[in-house]
């Protein structure tokens, strides 16, 4: 008699081992042997996902639930697979169809408040990541995803709470304690890498649609520009880094004026963005003043455009950067600007720099300002936030 259960077995280490092509062999012999198994059904759905076959998945998924209809743990999986095409609201349907079925589940409830926060309906997903919370109360994603949420709508106090709820968990303990900082209005040096990797992993996927297309940011190419027209357009540089490069986004614009140009990022997402789109020679994950320290390289050119919003101290990396330069550099950056002579960490967790500070600390490692042009930066809830462009020549 044919042993349907060792079968499953098999099927199963082949699953564990990675061996995806022979489980899914083993399992549509299951199906032969047992028409209907749903047992079998769910795992070739769970094979087809690893596989990025998707509409397979769901099909597989979907035999399962036709023989138990009210499997939440298949409608989690399907819902993850619609999520996995982009088709959030199928997503959304298959979980609060799950939801209405084990309403305790909270990864059901907290997959809603993600897909509503994708979708951009943030009062929604608020609402499902709070139902979350109240079926686990130490459920740390949906903590950490509310004090985004309620942090980017100004709700602070709320924000507070949250921030306080994730380093009660241990959770992101480096990042909520910075975004604690900002919030009470404590000037800190630096944010830790910790935070700089866990924001731009989180949004490389869609960093330049939401920075380029909702927030109007432009500062690589008016960056270029400005240093055309304070400096000459037959800009040429032999050997070029951009420091914190994400995406590509600086070093698209600057590529036609470097022999050869390096990226670094922290974030090792922003890097593979980076690398999809081409246009570097060189990319490097790591933090920029590691890079500095270890570099054999000679730099006559630096790039740093929204990178000294996460450094509120720049005295060792801009030391750093004159150790790296060869004669006559040239240092370009962006900042966001305060009143005063230094440096402050707003409530949104970036820092911001007056003019007399980086005029002050140029001098001191032996820079010219060579342009300094006030400029809006990005677009903060229908607002210009107020910076500059800079321009530093190395003067030996």
């Amino acid at each position: 008699m044919r042993n349907v259960g060792r079968l499953l077995d098999l099927a199963a280490m082949f699953c564990q081992s990675g061996r995806l092509k022979q489980a899914e062999q083993a399992y549509r012999l299951v199906l032969r042997w047992s028409p209907g198994h749903p047992t079998a059904y769910y795992n070739l759905g769970i094979i087809y996902y690893r596989m990025e076959k998707f509409d397979l998945s769901i099909v597989s998924y979907m035999s399962s639930l036709e023989v138990e209809p009210e499997n939440v743990d298949t409608l989690y999986n399907i819902g993850l697979t619609f999520k996995a095409q982009g088709k959030f609201n199928e997503a959304i349907a298959c979980y609060e169809y799950a939801a209405s079925i084990d309403a305790h589940d909270a990864d059901v409830l907290y997959n809603l408040g993600v897909l509503f926060e994708l979708e951009g309906e943030y009062d929604n997903a608020i609402k499902w990541y709070k139902e979350a919370i109240l079926v686990d109360p130490d459920y740390r994603r949906a903590h950490n995803n509310l004090a985004v949420l309620h942090h980017r709508a100004g709700e602070l106090e709320m924000a507070a709470l949250s921030y306080n709820r994730l380093v009660a968990l241990g959770y992101h303990v480096a990042s909520a304690t910075h975004m604690l900082a900002a919030l009470r209005g404590k000037t800190t040096p630096t944010a830790p890498l910790e935070y700089i990797r866990d924001v731009f992993d989180a949004y490389a996927s869609d960093f330049e649609h939401e920075l380029v297309d909702h927030l109007e940011y432009g500062v690589p190419g008016r960056l270029l520009r400005e240093c055309r027209r304070s400096l000459g357009r037959s800009l040429r540089f032999r050997n070029v880094v951009d420091l914190g490069c994400g995406t590509g986004l600086a070093g698209r614009e600057f590529r036609g004026i470097s022999a050869m140009l390096t990226g670094v990022d922290i974030s090792e997402n922003m890097i593979r963005a980076a690398r999809e789109k081409g246009g570097y020679d060189i990319l490097e994950v790591g933090d920029i003043q590691g890079f500095l320290q270890n570099t054999g390289e000679r730099y006559d050119l630096f790039i740093a455009t929204d990178v000294f919003i996460y450094v509120g101290d720049l005295r060792q990396l801009f030391a750093l950067v004159a150790g790296c330069s060869r004669p006559k550099a040239l240092f370009v950056f962006s900042t966001e600007r305060c009143k005063g002579t230094g440096y402050l960490l707003r409530d949104t967790g970036r820092y911001a720099h007056s003019v007399s500070y980086v005029a002050d600390l140029a001098r001191r490692c032996h820079f010219s300002v060579e342009m300094r042009c006030p400029a809006g930066i990005r677009k903060e809830r229908g607002r210009w936030i107020a910076g500059d462009l800079f321009a530093l020549r190395r003067r030996h």
